[in-house]
């Protein structure tokens, strides 16, 4: 007897301790529901923020107006910290080439005919009221004029006033909180003063990429450095942008080009550029 009323006993106590760990699990599962529920949330407004930015990129020009760009991006930067340290990489390649210069195929030219009018009191002659053996009048056998455009003509760009300008907009691009840089791993931006270059520069791309990191576009611009540059932006990345020269050179050697790559820092003249970023000038 006495032994079933002990194992009552602590039946009653086993089920008072399985009632107090329920009633204390209820807060923490509702806890994580309500934390999923919430990275859920933020995970939609990240997305609506995104499509914002891709549905309304003129209004993230620094081309267009760089002060409108700005506050943009510090409302998003603000708000959806995660969102802006991608977004921002997209405008940073847009504020680098907003002086590319377009590349226009030539148009093939249209055949134009001068035909003569009718001289004073000279009726105009029609096809059917000429004889078949007679030959057609002579401005219908004219060869026809083509017309050639008027050749391109590059502006004249000051390069002082190009490089400011350049970096200037990259300068003031609000920065990401929470935007993380790869050790060892750049967003280079290739430039070309030439089309001739351009093959050039994509085998450096493909070479850059196999070792990892990311080439955005080639873009021509209105000017032409003295030597081929890889110029960086943090004096931190100095070690970095010396490897990274002379593995440029060995790819441009085994694409059977001599090339010398100059490491050019230059954020002491324009501080507050952007990490993981530098810019390949080839002469």
């Amino acid at each position: 007897m006495v032994g079933d009323r002990d194992l009552l006993a602590q039946h009653r106590r086993a089920s008072r301790f399985q009632a107090g760990a329920l009633v204390a699990l209820i807060p923490l599962v509702s806890a994580g529901l309500g934390a999923f529920q919430l990275y859920r949330d933020d995970e939609k407004r990240e997305f609506d923020a995104i499509t914002f930015y891709l549905q309304n990129q003129r209004l993230f020009d620094p081309c267009t107006d760089p002060a409108l760009t700005n506050l943009n991006l510090r409302m998003i930067n603000d708000r959806y910290p995660r969102v802006y340290a991608r977004i921002v990489e997209h405008v940073e390649d847009r504020s680098a080439q907003c002086d590319a210069m377009p590349i226009v195929a030539a148009a093939p030219a249209p055949l134009t005919t001068v035909a003569r009018a009718p001289a004073k009191g000279e009726a105009a002659a029609t096809k059917a009221e000429l004889p078949r053996t007679a030959p057609l009048p002579t401005a219908a056998l004219a060869e026809p004029e083509p017309f050639a455009p008027p050749p391109a003509v590059e502006p004249t760009i000051d390069a002082g006033v190009y490089f400011r300008n350049r970096y200037g907009r990259l300068a003031n691009l609000p920065a990401a909180r929470n935007r993380r840089v790869t050790e060892g791993r750049y967003r280079i931006l290739i430039e070309i003063g030439e089309e001739q270059d351009r093959a050039l520069a994509g085998t450096l791309a493909t070479g850059l990429r196999g070792l990892g990191h990311l080439t955005p576009g080639i873009e021509r611009t209105p000017i032409r450095v003295e030597s081929t540059q890889l110029r960086y932006y943090l004096e931190s990345q100095k070690a970095d942008a010396e490897r990274l020269a002379a593995e440029l050179e060995r790819m441009a050697a085994q694409g059977g080009a001599a090339v010398n790559v100059t490491p050019t820092y230059i954020g002491r003249d324009y501080p507050g550029l952007p990490p993981g970023v530098m810019e390949l000038w080839l002469q």
